[in-house]
């Protein structure tokens, strides 16, 4: 069993946090009262850790985790309106990060799978749950770890086939992103382009250090695929898992490095589009 829990995995987020500035502390604070360990099993039959966390609450809480982890030069109200998304690629792979160190600072076991899900009332007042990330990690990947002075940001590139799922994806891909500056762009058309490369630029968070969400054209393309209201849900989903699976396909057989130069070349797609 992992020390204490829940309880164990909470204290490892003071531990964390205790060296760092008062805004960390405070967000790993707030991220252990959001969260919680459902599932855990470590035995020799095999190792799986699934958790949830509650992105309702995530929201209330927006300032704790800007001021933390997030760009101060972006308002409040900016990160307010992209608060799914930013709960999902930020918030969600703190978690994941804090929820590894703790199992691998204790038991150490060859290899483990974990999950993250998120909870959240959907419009119309009901309770709901998706699986947002899934990863593994093994004893030989932590062996080349010095958990003291990982920064946590890096842990997408050490994290071993680290996902955000295609339901997450669907979930976050009607929230605005545009800056006014942009917005003139959008046009009562659809471009099927910039929805695919909005999906892209999604999934290359699982890979990429560079944040192409958090970018001109990663705006541009969110803006416009946001006129597809045409679309069903059903339509958008495969859309969605088409390109994440394009995305994976290059990794899986050229590798991280490869995925993110077909990223580059999107991304230099869509600046061209913007600009003519």
């Amino acid at each position: 069993m992992l020390r204490s829990s829940v309880l164990g995995i909470f204290l490892s987020l003071s531990v964390i946090s205790s060296g760092n500035a008062n805004t960390e502390g405070d967000a790993y604070r707030a991220l252990s009262a959001l969260a919680k360990v459902t599932s855990e099993t470590v035995n020799s039959e095999g190792c799986l850790i699934a958790a949830t966390a509650d992105s309702d609450g995530f929201f209330g809480q927006i300032a704790i985790f800007r001021d933390a982890w997030l760009n101060k030069d972006f308002s409040i109200d900016y990160y307010s309106q992209r608060r799914k998304t930013f709960f999902v690629y930020v918030v969600l792979k703190r978690l994941a990060e804090a929820l590894t160190e703790e199992l691998y600072r204790g038991q150490k076991p060859p290899s483990c799978s974990f999950a993250i899900s998120a909870k959240y009332v959907d419009k119309f007042g009901q309770n709901k749950e998706i699986l947002a990330l899934t990863w593994k990690f093994t004893q030989e990947q932590n062996d080349k770890i010095n958990w003291d002075k990982i920064d946590p940001r890096n842990f997408s590139d050490v994290a071993i086939d680290l996902k955000v799922s295609p339901e997450a994806m669907a979930w976050i891909s009607d929230e605005p992103g545009m800056d006014d500056q942009l917005s003139s762009k959008t046009t009562a058309g659809c471009d099927l382009n910039m929805l695919r490369a909005n999906a892209i630029f999604m999934r290359a968070t699982t890979y990429c250090t560079k944040d192409y969400l958090d970018s001109r054209a990663g705006y541009y393309a969110l803006a416009m695929a946001r006129q597809c209201k045409n679309i069903d849900e059903k339509g958008l989903n495969g859309i969605f898992l088409e390109m994440a699976e394009k995305v994976d396909a290059v990794a899986n057989k050229y590798g991280r490095a490869a995925a993110c130069r077909f990223v580059d070349r999107v991304e230099e797609d869509v600046l061209h589009a913007i600009v003519n």
